[in-house]
């Protein structure tokens, strides 16, 4: 078979357009350029509420907790949940060193929630945190110093 070079320069182009295409045209706002990505610290009863694990706002991408019994039972929610096959963390510090994690999602007990959104922070994610924000004034003062500090974002669930 023999191609010429105008049937070739057609081919090129096309396939060349393809390349080029930003995602949200072929995708729409479901483009994973246009999501961001959570991950749930602390799998107890409350992640599994409409605000935490079905929520569609963010992609949801991995869940940590220290049980480990909570984590096998998460991965099985979150597919069946439609987020398919997700990472699992073995702690929470391994979650904020992760690149491709946009928001640390707090559902741990209240005693943890200062000192994770700190850390959160520091680690250059954004913070939604499960209520009560802290256990005291001063350290939610703290938590905002530092949120501010870092340029976050912080979104404390109503």
């Amino acid at each position: 078979m023999k191609t010429s070079r105008r049937e070739f320069i057609r081919g090129a182009g096309a396939l060349g357009a393809l390349n080029i295409i930003p995602a949200g045209v072929l995708y729409g706002a479901s483009a994973p350029s246009n999501q961001l990505t959570r991950a749930l610290i602390g799998f107890g009863g409350i992640a599994y509420s409409e605000n935490h694990l079905p929520y569609k706002g963010s992609r949801l991408i991995g869940i940590c907790d220290p049980d480990q019994l909570h984590v096998k039972k998460g991965l099985a929610a979150a597919e069946k949940n439609g987020w398919g096959k997700i990472k699992a963390y073995k702690d929470f510090i391994e979650l904020l060193a992760d690149k491709d994690v946009d928001i640390a999602h707090i559902c741990t007990p209240p005693h943890w929630h200062g000192v994770q959104s700190v850390m959160a922070a520091n680690a250059g994610k954004d913070i939604w945190c499960e209520k009560p924000m802290t256990r005291t004034v001063g350290e939610g003062k703290r938590v905002m110093e530092v949120v501010k500090a870092q340029g976050r974002m912080f979104r404390l669930n109503p």
